[in-house]
């Protein structure tokens, strides 16, 4: 008795999950095969459209029949079954002259004389034209959708979830730590790995639970869905879901992807790295740890008499120094009454420069409309088309963008008022709590060098904060918004004497900390105390 291959297919996994037409392919075959009296010794199942190369099982299916000497033919369903491409028919009829038996159990055609190749050939021919006009009819589905603003592919990214038909809404649960990935990436001081391991730990996982790797932290990096983009082959629509990045963040962290180098991992990190200079020489302390965990600093010039200096003893200098420019009661108090007066003044220009903005939208909306016309008329063809629509498509996502970074502004800048005022009346408490990095950062604020004596430290305060240091505790109400009292006070007899400066130093410190925190996300020395 003769042996024969079985091969049956569906194009989807829904349709094998769903459908129960690989049951009906098989009981066809099995019946056929007892129909010509034939043993079917194997059966191959395959959950793949046929519209492309690359079948797995049917190309496992050819080598093994190629091999065996046993095996005479093959059986399929229908001709659309076996194929939907020219090139694949090809090697069947190929097979067809090299003696195998090439067999169809619905229509009982076989490949072994001119007619049924040709009937199979136009059945062939009849498949791949249907497969075509499906593809492109998708196609055009799939751009329409995307021109509303729709998810056109079926897959949920990371960070969203399905709220609709080709809509998407935040995950409260993965949407936060793709930020997070934008984040540390953009601070320049993770490797793709090394970022892999950072958001396994904090809880970041695919679909089915498992570890991201590197590669797919970095598709998720170059993927412009994630700031409000759909892009496909080159073609950029707005989308209906929302943007997890802005603009301005995803552009920097393109720029580190492209870099040639990887950056440098510490071993160790000191509080006070590139902040401490030699009070003999002048040349910055070198960062050193003895025994694996005792942090110190020390002058590498040979020819200086400066020992060295441990980041403990450095740190508890530096906490009795921002000690003297804690705020009493009375200057927090007027300190939120400036504020106030900066808010208002800050949210007025803001208003401004955002009507400004949504002007701009207007105008790239009339143009986008614009060109369609154009396209309508036929005064520019569809190569130009696309090219100018992406164009003004990008110019509008950034203008929106801008925008949201105006909103973020009024609502988190002046809500860190309060944090402010809490760090000024107790600067000395804020960095002991604070982490590495926001010590660093608040030390960075308020001084500009730090020298460092066998007998003592001497500190390069910055403008705003020398006022602050060279003033006394108890400050007079007239002097507070203009001017602050420096100078030694003298009490007699009830009396008060001091020097008044005409340096408005209250705006300028809020200035100066308010939005270097709100522009320099890796410069914020109040944010995150715990």
């Amino acid at each position: 008795m003769k042996k024969f291959f079985s091969y049956i297919r569906v194009s989807s996994k829904e349709q094998a999950d769903t459908g129960a037409s690989l049951e009906a392919q098989r009981e066809s075959n099995l019946k056929y095969a007892q129909e010509i009296g034939v043993e079917i010794v194997k059966e191959f199942t395959e959950v793949q459209s046929a519209a492309k190369k690359g079948r797995v099982q049917f190309n496992l299916m050819i080598k093994e029949l190629k091999r065996k000497r046993d095996i005479n033919g093959i059986i399929f369903h229908d001709v659309d079954r076996s194929t939907r491409q020219y090139f694949d028919l090809a090697e069947l009829m190929e097979l067809s002259e090299n003696g195998y038996e090439i067999c169809y159990s619905r229509t009982r055609l076989t490949l072994n004389s001119t007619g049924s190749k040709t009937l199979a050939g136009v059945q062939a021919v009849m498949a791949k034209q249907f497969i075509d006009n499906l593809s492109q009819e998708t196609k055009k589905g799939m751009y329409k959708k995307a021109e509303l603003g729709y998810s056109v592919f079926g897959k949920v990214l990371l960070g969203y979830k399905k709220s609709g038909v080709g809509t998407r809404e935040l995950d409260p649960m993965t949407a936060p730590l793709i930020k997070k990935c934008f984040d540390l990436y953009a601070t320049n001081k993770y490797t793709l790995k090394e970022l892999a391991d950072e958001l396994y730990k904090k809880g970041l996982r695919t679909h089915n639970n498992k570890r991201l790797e590197y590669t797919k932290i970095s598709r998720i990096l170059n993927d412009k869905y994630y700031m409000g983009i759909i892009e496909i082959k080159g073609r950029v629509y707005i989308g209906r879901h929302p943007a997890i990045v802005s603009e301005k963040l995803f552009n920097k962290v393109q720029s580190l992807l492209q870099r040639r180098f990887t950056p440098h991992t510490k071993r160790n990190e000191y509080k006070f790295q590139h902040l401490l200079k030699c009070g003999l020489c002048g040349q910055t302390l070198k960062a050193m740890t003895a025994k694996h965990k005792y942090p110190y600093y020390y002058c590498r010039n040979k020819d200086c008499q400066a020992k060295s200096y441990s980041e403990k003893m450095v740190e508890t200098v530096l906490s009795e120094e921002l000690d003297k420019i804690k705020f009493n009661k009375q200057e927090t108090a007027q300190l939120l009454k400036v504020a106030k007066d900066l808010k208002r003044t800050y949210l007025f220009e803001l208003e401004k420069m955002e009507q400004a903005l949504r002007l701009k939208i207007i105008n790239c909306n009339d143009k986008l409309s614009s060109l369609t016309d154009h396209l309508l008329d036929g005064t520019i063809d569809k190569d130009v088309y696309e090219q100018k629509r992406a164009q003004f498509t990008l110019e509008k996502k950034a203008l929106e963008s801008e925008i949201n970074d105006f909103k973020k502004t009024n609502e988190s800048s002046f809500s860190k008022i309060g944090e402010l005022t809490k760090l000024l009346s107790n600067p000395a408490h804020s960095f002991k709590v604070a982490n590495h990095e926001n010590k660093a950062n608040l030390i960075k604020k308020m001084i500009k060098t730090i020298k460092i004596f066998p007998t003592g430290v001497n500190l390069d305060w910055q403008t705003t904060f020398l006022h602050l240091y060279n003033r006394k505790n108890e400050l007079l109400d007239s002097s507070f918004p203009t001017g602050v009292p420096i100078g030694n006070r003298t009490r007699n007899n009830r009396t008060t004497t001091c020097c008044v400066t005409t340096t408005p130093w209250a705006p300028c410190l809020l200035n100066r900390l308010t939005y270097e925190n709100h522009n320099d996300g890796n410069s914020n020395c109040n944010r995150n105390r715990s």
